[in-house]
C-alpha cells in the first residue's frame, strides 16, 4: 500500500473511533478506491460539468423511488428489533455533499495606518469574514480580535505591510458588501422566485438518500463555508478561522455495491468506505473543535426517528420506578458515606431542578459551562433556614439563576460539603457523571440523568395540559386554547431554563401589534358610532359620511407617502455627496419602509351586519391581545426548545385532537416532519 493511502487509512480509522454512536467494535472497510486527480479545467468548463453531473444525480435520486417508510406502523417488537441491530442498513445510495462557491475576490482593499492595501484573494476572504461583522457584538471582545488577528496574520505572512489590526480599517469592505446586500435586496419578487426555484432544483439531487430502498430525508448535506469561528458565551476559541473544506478532508460512507458519488472536477474524496454500523454519509474534522462533524439523516427520517420514539419512551417507562430512586436517594442523604450523599443530593438536584449532568470539559478548549456534578462551590449560596441559591452559566452559556427551597436534610449535606472548601472547589468532589449513570442503570436499563430531563418535561407539560383543559369552553377561540397550551408549555421551559436574548425587533414588533389593535379599535368604534347614527339619521346619510371619512384617511395617506419620498431623496443626496451608497450612509440604521397603504374599513349594508360585524372585530381585539401578551410574557422564554427535544410529541398532538386546535398552530412543518410517527396517536394518549 503506497504511503499517502496508509496515511489517509489511518486516518479514518482514528476518525470512526470517535464516533458517538458506535459502542461496540467497529469495522471500517475501504471498499472504494480513490478516484484519481483530474487535471484542472477551465472555470467555465468546471462549472458546466459540474452542473451536468448535479443533474444527472437528481434524475437518478428521483427515479424509481419507494414513499417514505412509515416505520410507526410496524410492531412494537420489530422497532426494538431494527434498533437494536448492529447493522443499520443493507443497501445505501446518495449524491454525496454540496460545497460551499469559491470566493470571488471584489477587489476593495484595507487601509492600514490611513493607506490603501492591496490583499491576495485569500487575504480579502478572510478580511472580508471580519468586515461583515462589523456591527456586531464580536469585534468588541478582546478574545475574538486576537483569535481573528493570529489566523489572519498567518495569511499575511512576515513580511507584510499589516503589523497590527489596531490599524485596519475595513470599512470600505463593510461598505461594500451593505451595497451588494441592498442591490440584492432589491431585486423583484419574480427575480427571488427564480432563484429559489432554481438552487431548489440544483440541491434536490442532495436532499435524499436510498436506504434499503426506501427514500430517506438527509440533512446538513451542505458543506459549512469558511468562517470565522462565533461560539456561545464566551468561547475561547470565537475569532478562530474556520477554514475552506476540500474534497479530500471528506470520508464518504456509501453501500458496498454502489457507485461513488463524483467529487468536484479536479478533486477526489479523502476516503470512501462501507460502514453499515453508523447513520451518516460523510464525514470530516471540525478542526476547531477537534471534532468529527457528519452528514446524517434528517431527524425525520425513518433511521433517526425510531431513536427519537425510543427516547420517550425510555423517559415514559421511568415513570414505573422514579418513586422508588426518590425513596432511595431520601435514604442516601443521611448515610454515613460522603460519596453516597453526594450522590443522592445530585440525583435530587437532578431530578427536582432538572439540571443537567454535567460533564468534565477543557476550559481552554470550551465555554466555562457547568451542570450538576461540576458544579463549584461559587456557583451555589445558602440561604437560611433550608435554601439555596443556583448562579452559573448553563449549556450555550445560558445563566441559570434560580433560589430554591430544599429539603432540610438537602440543606445540611450541602452545607457540610462547602465546609473548608474554596470557591473554586467541586461542590461534589466523590462522585462524576459516570459514577452517577452507572448507580441509575441499577434501576432500568438505558436510564441516564438525561432521561430524567425528557421525563419531568413531558411529565410537567401532561399534568399542565390537563389541569388547563378544564377551562377550556365550547365557545372558546383557537387563539385563546393555544394561549393556554402556550401557559402550560412556559412551566416547562422554566423548569428546564430555556431562556433566549429577547429578539433584536421585539419593540418593533410591539409597536407593529399595537398600531393593528389600534386600527381594529378605531374600527369598532366608528361601526358602533355608525349603528348609533343610523337610528337618527338613516343608513344613506351615514353611508355617505363613512366614505368621507375613508377619503380623509386616503388623503393622510398619500401626504405621508409624499413626506417619505422626500425624505428618502434627502438621504439619496446625502450619501451621495459623502460618496457612499444609501445603505453605507445608513450604516447599521435600517432603511426605512415606505407608509402601507391602509385598507378602508368597509361599513356593512345593514344594521343586522354591522351588529355582527362588532362582534367580530371585538373577537378579533380580544385574540390580538392575547397575542400581544404571550409576546410579553415569552419575551426571553424559549417555548420551542422543550417541543423540539424534550417533551414527547404524543402529548402535544393528542391535547391538539381533544381540543379541535389545528396542529399546524403548535408544530411548525419542521416538527411535523420530525415526529410523523406522533402525528397517528389517539386522543387518549397520557405520558
Amino acid at each position: 500500500m503506497p504511503a499517502d493511502d496508509k496515511k489517509r487509512k489511518r486516518v479514518i480509522d482514528d476518525d470512526v473511533s470517535e464516533e458517538e454512536e458506535v459502542e461496540e467494535k467497529v469495522k471500517i472497510e475501504v471498499v472504494k478506491k480513490e478516484t484519481k486527480k483530474k487535471k484542472e479545467t477551465p472555470k467555465e468548463t468546471k462549472k458546466e460539468e459540474e452542473e451536468s453531473s448535479s443533474a444527472a444525480a437528481a434524475a437518478a435520486a428521483s427515479s424509481s423511488v419507494e414513499d417514505i417508510y412509515k416505520w410507526w406502523q410496524e410492531s412494537d417488537e420489530k422497532i426494538q428489533e431494527i434498533l437494536s441491530s448492529d447493522q443499520k442498513w443493507n443497501t445505501l445510495k446518495h449524491n454525496g455533499v454540496l460545497f460551499p462557491p469559491d470566493y470571488e475576490p471584489h477587489g476593495i482593499p484595507v487601509y492600514y495606518d490611513g493607506k490603501s492595501v492591496k490583499l491576495t484573494p485569500e487575504q480579502e476572504e478572510v478580511a472580508t469574514m471580519y468586515a461583515s461583522m462589523l456591527e456586531s457584538d464580536y469585534v468588541k471582545k478582546q478574545q475574538f480580535n486576537d483569535n481573528f488577528w493570529n489566523a489572519w496574520k498567518e495569511l499575511l505572512g512576515k513580511n507584510h505591510t499589516i503589523k497590527s489590526l489596531s490599524k485596519c480599517d475595513f470599512s470600505k469592505i463593510w461598505e461594500h458588501l451593505l451595497t451588494e446586500k441592498e442591490k440584492k435586496n432589491g431585486r423583484s419578487s419574480e427575480e427571488k422566485k427564480a432563484e429559489k426555484e432554481e438552487k431548489a432544483k440544483f440541491e434536490d439531487a442532495y436532499k435524499y438518500a436510498l436506504v434499503d430502498g426506501r427514500k430517506e430525508k438527509v440533512q446538513q448535506y451542505k458543506i459549512e463555508p469558511p468562517a470565522l469561528f462565533r461560539g456561545r458565551g464566551t468561547h475561547p476559541k470565537m475569532g478562530q478561522l474556520k477554514k475552506r473544506i476540500q474534497p479530500e478532508d471528506i470520508t464518504i460512507n456509501i453501500g458496498r455495491l454502489e457507485d461513488c458519488p463524483p467529487p468536484p472536477v479536479g478533486h477526489q474524496w479523502g476516503a470512501v468506505v462501507s460502514n453499515n454500523t453508523v447513520l451518516w454519509l460523510a464525514a470530516y474534522k471540525d478542526v476547531i473543535n477537534n471534532k468529527n462533524k457528519y452528514v446524517q439523516f434528517a431527524s425525520g427520517s425513518s433511521l433517526k426517528a425510531m431513536n427519537d420514539y425510543l427516547k420517550y419512551q425510555t423517559a415514559r417507562n421511568l415513570k414505573d420506578c422514579i418513586e422508588k430512586i426518590r425513596e432511595d436517594y431520601k435514604k442516601q442523604w443521611t448515610d454515613s458515606s460522603e460519596s453516597e450523599r453526594q450522590l443522592g443530593v445530585a440525583i435530587y438536584f437532578i431530578d427536582k431542578l432538572a439540571l443537567r449532568v454535567g460533564n468534565e470539559k477543557d476550559d481552554e478548549e470550551e465555554a466555562d459551562t457547568v451542570g450538576c456534578c461540576s458544579l463549584r462551590v461559587e456557583h451555589i449560596t445558602l440561604v437560611p433556614p433550608s435554601s439555596i441559591k443556583f448562579d452559573f452559566l448553563g449549556k450555550d452559556s445560558i445563566r441559570y439563576e434560580n433560589t430554591v427551597e430544599v429539603e432540610k436534610a438537602v440543606y445540611k449535606c450541602v452545607k457540610s460539603f462547602v465546609e473548608g472548601k474554596k470557591p473554586t472547589d467541586m461542590l461534589f468532589n466523590k462522585i462524576n457523571p459516570t459514577k452517577l449513570n452507572e448507580h441509575l442503570k441499577s434501576y432500568m436499563e438505558k436510564l441516564s440523568a438525561k432521561v430524567f430531563r425528557t421525563y419531568n418535561a413531558s411529565i410537567t407539560l401532561d399534568r399542565e395540559l390537563k389541569r388547563l383543559e378544564k377551562d377550556i369552553t365550547t365557545d372558546m377561540t383557537v387563539a385563546e386554547k393555544v394561549s393556554l397550551y402556550n401557559t402550560a408549555n412556559r412551566q416547562v421551559a422554566i423548569l428546564c431554563n430555556h431562556q433566549r436574548a429577547a429578539p433584536k425587533t421585539f419593540d418593533s414588533s410591539v409597536e407593529t401589534m399595537d398600531k393593528k389593535i389600534e386600527a381594529q379599535v378605531s374600527y369598532m368604534e366608528r361601526l358602533k358610532k355608525a349603528l348609533k347614527d343610523i337610528s337618527k339619521s338613516g343608513y344613506d346619510e351615514v353611508k355617505e359620511k363613512w366614505e368621507k371619512d375613508n377619503q380623509k384617511i386616503l388623503k393622510l395617506y398619500e401626504k405621508e407617502v409624499e413626506e417619505f419620498e422626500q425624505k428618502q431623496k434627502d438621504i439619496e443626496l446625502k450619501a451621495k455627496n459623502a460618496g457612499k451608497s444609501v445603505a453605507a450612509f445608513l450604516g447599521s440604521a435600517k432603511k426605512e419602509k415606505a407608509p402601507k397603504k391602509p385598507t378602508l374599513p368597509v361599513l356593512p349594508k345593514t344594521t343586522e351586519a354591522i351588529e355582527s360585524k362588532i362582534e367580530a372585530v371585538k373577537k378579533k381585539v380580544e385574540e390580538m391581545n392575547h397575542e400581544k401578551k404571550m409576546k410579553i410574557d415569552n419575551k426571553t422564554v424559549a417555548l420551542s426548545t422543550s417541543r423540539l427535544n424534550y417533551c414527547d410529541p404524543r402529548i402535544t398532538v393528542a391535547w391538539c385532537k381533544r381540543t379541535n386546535v389545528p396542529i399546524q398552530k403548535l408544530f411548525s412543518k419542521t416538527l411535523q416532519d420530525k415526529f410523523p410517527w406522533a402525528l397517528d396517536c389517539g386522543t387518549d394518549f397520557t405520558f
